[in-house]
């Protein structure tokens, strides 16, 4: 194999699916940055999903295999499935994202041996099935408690902080539709109240119990704006829950949206409540650069986020309600300046860029050993 040197870098990621997260934003992320400067072609192998299509649309391709699955009867089948696939593609590195998709590779790319890249997107229970993302010439941490967590874990060195990055040209409060705003205050009827914004999917760590707990105690003119995808049982269980804490009408759930820009502009405070230690915080680092101020849980990826210095947010104990109704009730951080913190540091064009310059590292140093 040969080191790619002008003509771009050909690239499989493997994924489970492509729907709304952290694992298949970063994927449609690096597509769309590598294709805007030509130093890589992107091959995004999954089970399809809604972000498929934009995949296509941001210059990658997209192949769909059954790749999230757990079942071990059909393992074999999907393992030749992809070793084929690969084989044909060719690629000069595979990028795997998850930890089905990377056992499978794993396997797959037994008689292959491409070189392999893993981003290790959460903070996993120890264990020998979550080790197999160490099990790459590289494994790139979103956050430093990834890193922390995964070096503690495996005693693994090969590792790199790369963040997840903010499309800032995208988050941008000068590119806001006022009457796009205006008729989304009006559909949720959202105005003359304070809105509390939450982003994430409706899944348990990320701490909704908490919020509508929160929102239990806190004056009438407060609402709670919780956009994000989910089960149907879990959206009824939460939709119970406010019915008998008696907050329904201090609650809206807005489900999937993709005009983010404007949702944001809606809120007067973001939140993030997540339990478990978020591996980077999108929404955080999403809102910052619309210059929203922002509440969160200290642990995890807020920390590398907000920082020392709190930039724009404050950050408060994991599942505390009382110290996050203390934090809504108290006037909120300053967030002029917290855009150009996000521009600095957590761009998906610096994303992109770092990780190319992993995947070029990867590259050489397999060349180096084939020619000793």
């Amino acid at each position: 194999m040969s080191l790619p040197s002008k003509k771009p870098i050909s690239v499989v990621q493997l994924v489970p699916r492509l729907n709304e997260g952290g694992v298949e934003r970063g994927t449609l992320d690096i597509v769309r940055e590598h294709t805007k400067t030509a130093t890589a072609t992107h091959v995004v192998i999954g089970e399809g999903g809604k972000l498929a299509g934009q995949i296509i649309r941001h210059g990658g391709r997209f192949m769909p295999l059954p790749l999230a699955s757990k079942n071990p009867l059909t393992a074999l089948s999907r393992i030749q499935k992809l070793r084929h696939t690969l084989s044909i593609i060719s690629p000069d590195i595979v990028h795997v994202r998850s930890r089905v998709p990377a056992w499978l590779h794993y396997f797959a790319n037994g008689t292959l041996h491409f070189p392999t890249v893993s981003t290790a997107h959460g903070i996993n229970s120890v264990n020998p099935y979550s080790r197999i993302m160490c099990q790459a010439d590289t494994v790139i941490c979103p956050g430093s408690a990834v890193e922390a967590h995964l070096k503690k874990a495996y005693k693994i060195e090969n590792t790199i902080v790369i963040p997840r990055g903010v499309d800032i040209e995208y988050f941008n409060p000068d590119k806001v539709s006022a009457s796009h705003v205006a008729k989304l205050r009006e559909q949720w009827q959202l105005n003359g109240r304070r809105v509390i914004l939450h982003v994430g999917r409706l899944a348990k760590q990320k701490g909704h119990e908490i919020l509508l707990r929160a929102m239990a105690k806190l004056p009438s003119d407060n609402i709670a704006l919780i956009v994000g995808d989910g089960k149907d049982k879990r959206r009824g269980r939460l939709a119970a829950l406010a019915r008998k804490l008696g907050v329904e009408d201090k609650v809206r759930f807005a489900g999937s949206c993709d005009n983010m820009c404007e949702i944001y502009s809606l809120a007067d405070i973001v939140l993030s409540c997540a339990i478990k230690p978020e591996t980077f915080g999108r929404s955080i680092a999403e809102a910052l650069a619309m210059n929203k101020p922002v509440i969160a849980t200290n642990h995890g990826g807020a920390r590398d986020i907000i920082g020392d210095d709190e930039t724009g947010g404050v950050l408060i104990p994991p599942a505390d309600i009382d110290a996050l109704v203390t934090a809504l009730l108290a006037p909120p951080p300053d967030a002029t300046s917290s855009r150009q913190r996000i521009t600095e540091k957590f761009t998906a064009e610096k994303m992109a860029a770092q990780t190319l310059e992993v995947y070029r590292n990867v590259l050489a140093a397999r060349k180096n050993q084939a020619l000793i």
